[in-house]
């Protein structure tokens, strides 16, 4: 809890900071949003260790489908999931209403292969979808199910968060509906709205979304997603479920992500160092951030392979790729750790890139485990040094 409130102490305090570069401070004041990114301590250690947790650790069951009817006239199911949500492992059950009355999701269970069932984040709010509009309920993914192989992948996975600025959950929106809505529909246009807080929007919004515009995961898996809800229309309340549509293959990139971490821990722990390596040179003001390696002892083999750039972060100096939007440290993991300095630069100088920042500390890891290459899963930085990025970011960019 300590570290979540001074992460978010850190969020608020680099936004008013960015905003008053743009002279926006009072507008941001008023409409601004700090989204919360779950401290991960070591990502790796938490993955693997959820793989074995057992279903009822999420506190939700997937409980007796055979017993539930069919969903009501009008009322569809869509898996959503903004980049703010990543690191918490939650998505959103975007529920529509074409009926003709009002549905209120009193409970939610969803089952996927890739995880265990996930359930409501706010036991008891029951949101109210309307007629013509829609509801996006929180829910927490239970922890990762991943068979051996399960991170593997034949060739590059496109990933894409939704996007397209045709999302926007505060459509149609009223504050009599969604009361407490209001921060997650000021997170829509660029990615799902799939907020700590239950969204609602008009449905108009969630149709015609061409889904050939977002990249999916064009090579992990995932089985159909199902929900079991306990809804009530018309004053009766009934147990009802039905197929999840995932038109961006969220669950299929979670899942690869999810095993590609846990087939990496079984071999090799991978984690970045709190202190940036601050450096002057030619070019300018660099740094770097270190990544260390070392094997699990009778582990299989580990080599990282690749290193992504970050919506933050772009490649700089020796070690970067020639197009210069990744690292090619090729290490393999050994017994002594191996030390990757991955040198950095601002991707851009635009101060909502710090702002509005989501995955920008999150460092995307490509690697291979006995020479299969996996997912890409990503390593988090320590709020110490995601810190110190923030303010190197600020200095090369001028901002003081």
């Amino acid at each position: 809890m300590h570290a979540l409130h001074a992460r978010e102490m850190t969020r608020q305090a680099w936004r008013t900071r960015c905003c008053d570069a743009l002279g926006m401070a009072t507008r941001s004041a008023r409409r601004g949003r700090t989204a919360i990114l779950a401290c991960v301590a070591c990502a790796l250690g938490v993955v693997l260790a959820s793989c074995d947790a057992p279903a009822s650790e999420t506190g939700h069951d997937a409980g007796p489908l055979h017993d539930a009817g069919p969903l009501p006239d009008g009322i569809s199911l869509e898996l959503r999931q903004g980049r703010e949500n990543y690191a918490d492992r939650v998505v959103s059950l975007r529920v529509t209403n074409d009926g003709s009355a009002p549905a209120t999701v009193v409970d939610v269970t969803l089952v996927s292969d890739g995880a265990g069932p996930a359930g409501m984040t706010r036991p008891g709010s029951a949101p109210v979808a309307r007629p013509g509009r829609y509801r996006d309920v929180a829910l927490a993914l239970g922890g990762p199910v991943c068979a051996e192989g399960d991170g593997a992948v034949g060739e590059e996975p496109g990933v894409e968060e939704d996007g397209g600025g045709g999302d926007d959950s505060s459509i149609g929106a009223d504050s009599a509906d969604s009361a407490d809505s209001a921060d997650s529909a000021d997170s829509a246009g660029d990615e799902d709205s799939a907020g700590d807080e239950d969204s609602a929007g008009g449905a108009g919004s969630a149709v015609g979304e061409a889904v050939g515009e977002d990249r999916g995961d064009s090579s992990a898996t995932a089985g159909p997603a199902r929900a079991t809800l306990t809804i009530e229309v018309d004053g009766a309340t009934s147990t009802v479920a039905g197929p999840v549509a995932d038109p961006r293959g969220h669950l299929a990139r979670i899942r690869g992500e999810d095993c590609a971490a846990a087939a990496v821990a079984e071999g090799a722990t991978l984690e970045v160092r709190p202190a940036l390596v601050r450096a002057s040179d030619q070019a300018g003001d660099s740094a770097a951030v270190l990544l260390t390696a070392i094997a699990v002892p009778a582990g299989p083999q580990v080599a990282v392979d690749l290193i992504d750039g970050t919506t933050l972060l772009a490649p700089a100096g020796p070690g970067r790729t020639a197009d210069g939007t990744a690292w090619s440290p090729d290490v393999t993991a050994g017994a002594t750790p191996a030390e990757i300095a991955l040198g950095i630069t601002p991707n851009r100088c635009d101060p909502h890139v710090v702002a509005e920042d989501k995955r920008g500390t999150f460092l995307p890891v490509h690697a291979s485990v006995d020479g299969v290459a996996q997912h890409v899963f990503y390593v988090p930085m320590p709020d110490e040094l995601r810190a110190a990025v923030y303010t190197f970011v600020a200095e090369a960019c001028g901002w003081d």
